[in-house]
């Protein structure tokens, strides 16, 4: 998975030279080359940080069930967001719809995770894992990883421990 913010540097495309500049929302789109691509009907396997997932196809109508939603269509990233809060007026051009959905986001980034095209792999000791498990969402082929069982090496352990002991009696032969 990638992690991708859209933060008003993307350039924004209008599907169909603005055909979804609607009364109440306003779709548009950026690349991401290296996402996964997906039919219309496909299940898409995306989060987002501020927008949920509008798994019904691209918008057709202008609802407010398709307010504040995200999709994605090929190597599309496609946004349908409210106008009012991004200051956009029905009467607004295209150009000026454009304009304003990116100073929206330069304002506002807005956070997905995606499924990449071709999965990122990466090899971790036991002991990296258990450090990221605090950190962030590990996944892997089946599922979240929650917990990692792994052998302790004892003779480090027991060093350590004897290591300190030691200590702790030079201390206190010093100190007498």
């Amino acid at each position: 998975r990638e992690i991708i913010t859209a933060d008003g540097t993307q350039t924004l495309g209008s599907p169909t030279n603005g055909a979804y500049d609607k009364e109440i929302t306003t779709d548009r789109y950026f690349i991401v080359s290296d996402m996964k691509n997906y039919s219309s009907s496909a299940q898409k396997l995306a989060i987002s940080s501020a927008l949920k997932l509008y798994t019904i196809g691209i918008w057709t109508d202008d609802t407010p069930e398709s307010c504040n939603t995200f999709n994605t269509t090929s190597t599309q990233l496609h946004m349908n967001i409210e106008n009012s809060i991004m200051g956009i007026a029905s009467t607004d051009s295209r150009e000026t719809r454009t304009e304003k959905f990116t100073s929206y986001l330069t304002n506002n980034p807005i956070t997905f995770v995606v499924e990449l095209a071709e999965p990122v792999t990466y090899q971790l000791t036991n002991q990296q894992v258990i450090q990221l498990l605090s950190f962030n969402n590990i996944w892997a082929d089946t599922g979240k990883i929650n917990a990692v069982d792994y052998p302790a090496d004892t003779k480090l352990y027991i060093d350590g421990k004897i290591a300190e002991i030691q200590a702790l009696i030079l201390e206190n032969i010093s100190n007498s």
